[in-house]
Protein backbone atom coordinates (compact mmCIF):
# COMPACT_ATOMS: atom_id res chain seq x y z
CA UNK A 1 0.00 0.00 0.00
CA UNK A 2 2.79 2.56 0.98
CA UNK A 3 5.92 1.69 -1.29
CA UNK A 4 5.79 5.05 -3.41
CA UNK A 5 6.05 6.46 0.21
CA UNK A 6 8.73 4.18 1.69
CA UNK A 7 12.29 5.42 2.73
CA UNK A 8 13.51 1.69 3.02
CA UNK A 9 12.34 -1.24 1.38
CA UNK A 10 12.87 -4.55 2.87
CA UNK A 11 12.79 -7.58 0.61
CA UNK A 12 12.35 -11.21 2.92
CA UNK A 13 12.73 -14.30 2.31
CA UNK A 14 12.68 -17.80 3.45
CA UNK A 15 16.03 -19.24 3.71
CA UNK A 16 14.59 -22.79 3.42
CA UNK A 17 12.58 -22.32 0.63
CA UNK A 18 13.67 -21.04 -2.23
CA UNK A 19 11.05 -20.36 -4.22
CA UNK A 20 10.59 -17.06 -1.45
CA UNK A 21 14.18 -16.00 -3.10
CA UNK A 22 13.19 -16.54 -6.59
CA UNK A 23 9.77 -14.27 -5.68
CA UNK A 24 11.96 -11.33 -4.87
CA UNK A 25 12.16 -10.45 -8.35
CA UNK A 26 8.41 -9.98 -8.24
CA UNK A 27 8.49 -7.70 -5.17
CA UNK A 28 11.41 -5.90 -6.37
CA UNK A 29 9.61 -5.18 -9.57
CA UNK A 30 6.67 -3.72 -7.96
CA UNK A 31 8.76 -1.38 -5.98
CA UNK A 32 10.01 -0.19 -9.00
CA UNK A 33 6.43 0.25 -10.46
CA UNK A 34 5.23 2.30 -7.88
CA UNK A 35 8.56 4.50 -7.18
CA UNK A 36 9.22 5.19 -10.49
CA UNK A 37 12.79 7.04 -10.16
CA UNK A 38 12.42 7.87 -6.33
CA UNK A 39 15.39 6.42 -4.69
CA UNK A 40 15.21 4.28 -1.85
CA UNK A 41 17.84 2.25 0.29
CA UNK A 42 17.10 -1.96 -0.04
CA UNK A 43 17.79 -4.42 2.23
CA UNK A 44 17.18 -7.87 1.88
CA UNK A 45 16.57 -10.43 4.54
CA UNK A 46 16.84 -14.12 4.84
CA UNK A 47 14.37 -15.22 7.69
CA UNK A 48 14.43 -18.92 9.59
CA UNK A 49 17.92 -19.30 10.50
CA UNK A 50 17.09 -21.19 13.44
CA UNK A 51 15.96 -24.02 11.20
CA UNK A 52 19.55 -25.06 9.69
CA UNK A 53 20.69 -25.18 6.74
CA UNK A 54 19.74 -22.84 3.44
CA UNK A 55 18.45 -23.80 -0.32
CA UNK A 56 20.14 -20.77 -1.67
CA UNK A 57 23.74 -20.73 -1.91
CA UNK A 58 25.14 -17.45 -0.68
CA UNK A 59 26.91 -16.81 -4.15
CA UNK A 60 22.99 -16.76 -5.76
CA UNK A 61 22.04 -13.83 -2.77
CA UNK A 62 25.25 -12.09 -3.75
CA UNK A 63 24.14 -11.88 -7.45
CA UNK A 64 21.00 -10.76 -6.99
CA UNK A 65 22.04 -7.84 -4.18
CA UNK A 66 24.94 -6.58 -6.60
CA UNK A 67 22.04 -6.79 -9.57
CA UNK A 68 19.48 -4.53 -7.80
CA UNK A 69 21.44 -2.65 -5.96
CA UNK A 70 20.84 -4.07 -2.24
CA UNK A 71 22.59 -1.73 0.42
CA UNK A 72 22.85 -4.65 2.94
CA UNK A 73 21.92 -8.14 3.63
CA UNK A 74 21.08 -9.39 7.38
CA UNK A 75 20.17 -12.96 8.49
CA UNK A 76 17.77 -13.40 11.26
CA UNK A 77 15.04 -15.39 12.98
CA UNK A 78 11.93 -14.22 14.07
CA UNK A 79 10.89 -17.64 16.13
CA UNK A 80 14.41 -17.13 18.31
CA UNK A 81 15.12 -13.24 17.39
CA UNK A 82 18.25 -13.57 16.46
CA UNK A 83 19.59 -10.93 14.24
CA UNK A 84 16.33 -8.48 14.79
CA UNK A 85 17.76 -6.17 16.88
CA UNK A 86 20.54 -5.70 14.40
CA UNK A 87 17.92 -5.11 11.49
CA UNK A 88 16.01 -2.62 12.95
CA UNK A 89 19.03 -0.72 13.84
CA UNK A 90 19.71 -0.97 9.70
CA UNK A 91 16.72 -0.01 9.00
CA UNK A 92 16.57 2.93 11.42
CA UNK A 93 20.21 3.74 10.18
CA UNK A 94 19.01 3.56 6.04
CA UNK A 95 15.99 6.27 7.06
CA UNK A 96 17.23 9.60 5.87
CA UNK A 97 15.38 11.30 8.62
CA UNK A 98 16.14 15.04 7.73
CA UNK A 99 14.64 14.64 4.61
CA UNK A 100 11.33 13.23 5.25
CA UNK A 101 10.68 16.78 7.09
CA UNK A 102 11.88 19.01 4.57
CA UNK A 103 8.48 19.30 2.19
CA UNK A 104 6.26 21.24 5.35
CA UNK A 105 6.65 23.02 8.12
CA UNK A 106 7.53 21.01 11.09
CA UNK A 107 4.88 22.52 13.97
CA UNK A 108 2.31 22.30 11.73
CA UNK A 109 3.21 18.87 10.58
CA UNK A 110 3.20 17.65 14.60
CA UNK A 111 -0.21 19.63 15.08
CA UNK A 112 -1.48 17.86 12.25
CA UNK A 113 -0.40 14.34 13.83
CA UNK A 114 -2.00 15.56 17.25
CA UNK A 115 -5.09 16.28 15.21
CA UNK A 116 -4.96 12.90 13.45
CA UNK A 117 -4.50 11.31 17.05
CA UNK A 118 -7.50 12.84 18.58
CA UNK A 119 -9.58 12.52 15.57
CA UNK A 120 -8.57 8.64 15.36
CA UNK A 121 -10.57 8.24 18.97
CA UNK A 122 -13.68 8.93 17.06
CA UNK A 123 -13.30 7.42 13.90
CA UNK A 124 -10.46 4.43 12.63
CA UNK A 125 -10.64 4.68 9.24
CA UNK A 126 -11.74 8.43 7.30
CA UNK A 127 -11.88 8.47 3.28
CA UNK A 128 -9.05 10.43 2.19
CA UNK A 129 -10.37 13.33 0.34
CA UNK A 130 -12.61 13.78 3.26
CA UNK A 131 -9.74 13.90 6.04
CA UNK A 132 -7.69 16.36 3.98
CA UNK A 133 -10.75 18.71 3.77
CA UNK A 134 -11.19 18.75 7.48
CA UNK A 135 -7.74 19.63 8.47
CA UNK A 136 -7.49 22.56 5.71
CA UNK A 137 -10.59 23.71 7.30
CA UNK A 138 -9.14 23.22 11.01
CA UNK A 139 -5.87 24.59 10.28
CA UNK A 140 -5.87 28.06 8.40
CA UNK A 141 -3.57 28.93 5.75
CA UNK A 142 -2.08 25.51 5.20
CA UNK A 143 -2.41 24.44 1.30
CA UNK A 144 -3.28 20.73 0.20
CA UNK A 145 -0.01 20.16 -1.34
CA UNK A 146 1.29 20.35 2.44
CA UNK A 147 -1.11 18.32 3.85
CA UNK A 148 -0.66 15.74 1.31
CA UNK A 149 3.42 16.12 2.16
CA UNK A 150 2.30 15.57 5.94
CA UNK A 151 -0.42 12.51 5.46
CA UNK A 152 2.32 11.05 3.59
CA UNK A 153 5.13 11.34 6.04
CA UNK A 154 2.72 10.08 8.76
CA UNK A 155 1.70 6.99 6.54
CA UNK A 156 6.08 6.06 5.77
CA UNK A 157 6.36 5.70 9.39
CA UNK A 158 3.10 3.78 10.02
CA UNK A 159 1.29 5.78 12.85
CA UNK A 160 -1.34 5.80 9.67
CA UNK A 161 -2.09 3.42 6.48
CA UNK A 162 -3.23 3.83 2.84
CA UNK A 163 -5.84 1.78 0.88
CA UNK A 164 -4.10 0.35 -2.42
CA UNK A 165 -6.54 3.04 -4.33
CA UNK A 166 -5.76 5.51 -1.68
CA UNK A 167 -9.29 6.12 -1.39
CA UNK A 168 -9.06 5.67 2.27
CA UNK A 169 -6.88 6.45 5.22
CA UNK A 170 -6.52 4.54 8.55
CA UNK A 171 -6.48 6.74 11.26
CA UNK A 172 -5.64 3.77 13.73
CA UNK A 173 -4.11 0.78 11.76
CA UNK A 174 -3.63 -1.12 14.86
CA UNK A 175 -6.84 -0.90 16.12
CA UNK A 176 -8.19 -1.99 12.49
CA UNK A 177 -5.39 -4.51 11.84
CA UNK A 178 -6.30 -6.59 15.12
CA UNK A 179 -9.98 -6.67 14.62
CA UNK A 180 -9.30 -7.29 10.72
CA UNK A 181 -7.18 -10.29 12.22
CA UNK A 182 -9.81 -11.45 14.42
CA UNK A 183 -12.53 -11.72 12.08
CA UNK A 184 -9.85 -13.90 9.05
CA UNK A 185 -9.20 -16.02 12.11
CA UNK A 186 -12.72 -16.36 12.81
CA UNK A 187 -13.67 -17.13 9.44
CA UNK A 188 -10.59 -19.63 8.65
CA UNK A 189 -12.61 -21.95 11.22
CA UNK A 190 -16.11 -21.83 9.28
CA UNK A 191 -14.72 -22.42 5.52
CA UNK A 192 -13.64 -18.86 5.13
CA UNK A 193 -17.42 -17.65 5.60
CA UNK A 194 -18.28 -14.64 8.44
CA UNK A 195 -21.49 -12.67 8.31
CA UNK A 196 -21.34 -8.98 8.12
CA UNK A 197 -23.14 -8.16 11.21
CA UNK A 198 -21.01 -10.69 12.97
CA UNK A 199 -17.80 -8.37 11.53
CA UNK A 200 -19.59 -5.46 12.65
CA UNK A 201 -19.92 -6.82 16.62
CA UNK A 202 -16.48 -7.13 16.42
CA UNK A 203 -14.94 -4.02 14.71
CA UNK A 204 -17.44 -2.20 16.82
CA UNK A 205 -17.83 0.64 14.74
CA UNK A 206 -20.66 2.85 13.66
CA UNK A 207 -22.55 1.90 10.07
CA UNK A 208 -21.07 4.37 8.04
CA UNK A 209 -18.11 3.61 9.23
CA UNK A 210 -18.30 -0.09 8.81
CA UNK A 211 -19.52 0.11 5.64
CA UNK A 212 -16.13 1.87 4.86
CA UNK A 213 -14.43 -0.93 5.88
CA UNK A 214 -16.19 -3.24 4.53
CA UNK A 215 -15.86 -1.21 1.33
CA UNK A 216 -11.79 -0.81 2.29
CA UNK A 217 -10.78 -4.59 2.55
CA UNK A 218 -13.09 -5.93 -0.61
CA UNK A 219 -11.27 -3.21 -2.73
CA UNK A 220 -8.17 -4.92 -1.26
CA UNK A 221 -8.96 -7.81 -2.89
CA UNK A 222 -8.71 -10.20 0.15
CA UNK A 223 -11.83 -11.12 -0.09
CA UNK A 224 -15.38 -11.03 -1.39
CA UNK A 225 -19.25 -9.82 -0.81
CA UNK A 226 -20.93 -13.64 -1.75
CA UNK A 227 -24.17 -12.01 -0.04
CA UNK A 228 -25.79 -8.65 1.69
CA UNK A 229 -24.91 -10.30 4.87
CA UNK A 230 -21.76 -12.47 3.96
CA UNK A 231 -18.17 -11.97 2.90
CA UNK A 232 -15.88 -14.44 2.15
CA UNK A 233 -12.31 -14.93 2.73
CA UNK A 234 -11.09 -17.53 0.09
CA UNK A 235 -7.62 -17.55 0.83
CA UNK A 236 -7.94 -19.28 4.60
CA UNK A 237 -10.14 -22.26 2.86
CA UNK A 238 -7.60 -25.22 3.00
CA UNK A 239 -9.32 -27.80 0.94
CA UNK A 240 -7.58 -29.62 -1.53
CA UNK A 241 -10.34 -31.41 -3.45
CA UNK A 242 -13.18 -29.16 -5.80
CA UNK A 243 -16.21 -30.43 -4.26
CA UNK A 244 -19.26 -29.62 -7.01
CA UNK A 245 -22.75 -30.93 -7.41
CA UNK A 246 -22.97 -34.36 -9.84
CA UNK A 247 -24.61 -31.95 -12.20
CA UNK A 248 -21.83 -29.57 -12.46
CA UNK A 249 -19.46 -31.91 -13.12
CA UNK A 250 -21.49 -33.15 -16.16
CA UNK A 251 -21.80 -30.03 -17.22
CA UNK A 252 -17.93 -29.01 -16.84
CA UNK A 253 -17.14 -32.61 -18.48
CA UNK A 254 -19.46 -31.63 -21.87
CA UNK A 255 -17.47 -29.80 -24.72
CA UNK A 256 -14.79 -29.35 -21.88
CA UNK A 257 -11.64 -26.58 -22.78
CA UNK A 258 -8.82 -26.27 -21.27
CA UNK A 259 -6.20 -23.85 -20.44
CA UNK A 260 -2.51 -23.53 -18.39
CA UNK A 261 -0.96 -20.47 -17.85
CA UNK A 262 2.14 -20.21 -16.50
CA UNK A 263 3.43 -17.04 -14.48
CA UNK A 264 6.64 -15.99 -12.70
CA UNK A 265 5.66 -14.55 -9.34
CA UNK A 266 3.97 -14.83 -5.80
CA UNK A 267 1.22 -17.54 -7.14
CA UNK A 268 -0.99 -17.31 -3.63
CA UNK A 269 -1.29 -13.19 -3.89
CA UNK A 270 -2.71 -14.04 -7.62
CA UNK A 271 -4.87 -16.82 -7.10
CA UNK A 272 -6.40 -14.60 -4.27
CA UNK A 273 -6.80 -11.76 -6.11
CA UNK A 274 -8.21 -14.14 -9.12
CA UNK A 275 -10.35 -15.71 -7.18
CA UNK A 276 -11.80 -12.23 -5.36
CA UNK A 277 -11.93 -10.89 -9.00
CA UNK A 278 -13.76 -13.79 -10.60
CA UNK A 279 -16.53 -13.70 -7.89
CA UNK A 280 -17.40 -9.86 -8.47
CA UNK A 281 -17.35 -10.37 -12.84
CA UNK A 282 -19.38 -13.94 -12.99
CA UNK A 283 -21.08 -13.84 -9.22
CA UNK A 284 -20.70 -16.33 -6.03
CA UNK A 285 -18.78 -19.45 -6.17
CA UNK A 286 -19.98 -23.29 -6.24
CA UNK A 287 -16.96 -24.11 -4.50
CA UNK A 288 -13.76 -21.58 -3.45
CA UNK A 289 -10.42 -21.90 -1.46
CA UNK A 290 -7.16 -20.48 -1.29
CA UNK A 291 -6.01 -22.93 -4.15
CA UNK A 292 -9.11 -23.56 -6.31
CA UNK A 293 -12.31 -21.99 -7.40
CA UNK A 294 -15.59 -23.04 -9.54
CA UNK A 295 -18.12 -20.83 -10.82
CA UNK A 296 -21.42 -21.97 -12.63
CA UNK A 297 -23.39 -18.93 -15.06
CA UNK A 298 -26.96 -19.03 -17.57
CA UNK A 299 -29.40 -21.98 -17.08
CA UNK A 300 -30.89 -24.67 -19.59
CA UNK A 301 -29.08 -25.85 -22.61
CA UNK A 302 -26.51 -22.77 -22.04
CA UNK A 303 -25.40 -23.58 -18.32
CA UNK A 304 -21.86 -23.65 -17.86
CA UNK A 305 -19.33 -24.51 -15.77
CA UNK A 306 -15.58 -23.03 -15.19
CA UNK A 307 -12.95 -24.30 -12.42
CA UNK A 308 -9.61 -22.61 -11.74
CA UNK A 309 -6.91 -24.53 -9.90
CA UNK A 310 -3.35 -22.63 -8.79
CA UNK A 311 -0.43 -25.24 -8.66
CA UNK A 312 2.58 -23.83 -7.26
CA UNK A 313 5.73 -24.00 -9.21
CA UNK A 314 9.56 -22.96 -8.75
CA UNK A 315 9.66 -20.46 -10.63
CA UNK A 316 6.16 -18.75 -9.58
CA UNK A 317 2.84 -20.37 -10.26
CA UNK A 318 0.45 -22.35 -12.58
CA UNK A 319 -3.08 -21.57 -13.08
CA UNK A 320 -5.46 -24.58 -15.00
CA UNK A 321 -8.38 -23.24 -16.13
CA UNK A 322 -11.59 -25.70 -17.07
CA UNK A 323 -14.42 -24.90 -18.51
CA UNK A 324 -17.67 -26.81 -20.04
CA UNK A 325 -20.95 -26.43 -20.74
CA UNK A 326 -23.23 -24.89 -23.99
CA UNK A 327 -21.29 -21.73 -23.41
CA UNK A 328 -18.00 -22.96 -21.92
CA UNK A 329 -15.78 -21.17 -24.42
CA UNK A 330 -17.62 -17.67 -23.33
CA UNK A 331 -16.76 -18.58 -20.09
CA UNK A 332 -12.98 -19.48 -20.57
CA UNK A 333 -12.21 -16.01 -22.83
CA UNK A 334 -13.58 -14.31 -19.97
CA UNK A 335 -11.85 -15.88 -17.57
CA UNK A 336 -8.58 -16.18 -19.15
CA UNK A 337 -8.91 -12.15 -20.05
CA UNK A 338 -9.41 -11.78 -16.28
CA UNK A 339 -6.12 -13.38 -15.39
CA UNK A 340 -4.06 -11.49 -17.94
CA UNK A 341 -5.08 -7.97 -17.12
CA UNK A 342 -4.15 -9.20 -13.50
CA UNK A 343 -0.91 -10.53 -14.34
CA UNK A 344 -0.53 -7.80 -17.00
CA UNK A 345 -1.28 -5.07 -13.73
CA UNK A 346 1.82 -6.68 -11.44
CA UNK A 347 3.92 -6.62 -14.83
CA UNK A 348 4.10 -10.37 -14.51
CA UNK A 349 5.66 -12.65 -17.48
CA UNK A 350 3.49 -15.35 -18.56
CA UNK A 351 2.51 -17.97 -21.35
CA UNK A 352 0.34 -20.50 -22.28
CA UNK A 353 2.00 -23.94 -21.99
CA UNK A 354 0.41 -27.74 -22.57
CA UNK A 355 1.01 -29.41 -19.28
CA UNK A 356 1.81 -28.08 -15.63
CA UNK A 357 5.18 -30.06 -15.42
Amino acid sequence: MILNEASVIVLVFDITRRETFEALDYWHEQVRISRGTNKASIILVGNKIDVGGSAVPIEDIKRFSERICVNRYYTTSAMIGKGVKELLEGISGAVEWSELLKSFNEKIGVSIGEYIKKKSKERKIERRIELIKSILNDFKGTDELEVNAILNYYISQAIIQISKNEEYIILDPEYVDKRIGRIISEASERDGVIEITRMQEIMKLGRNEMEDIIDYILKENICYKASENIIVFPNVIHKTEVELEEYLIEVLNSNPIEEIIKFRGPGDVIFLQYSAIMSKEIGNPEYISNIAGAWKRWSGKDTSVIVIMYIKSQQGGVIRLKSGGGRGNEMMQQALSILKSILESHALSYEKVDNVI
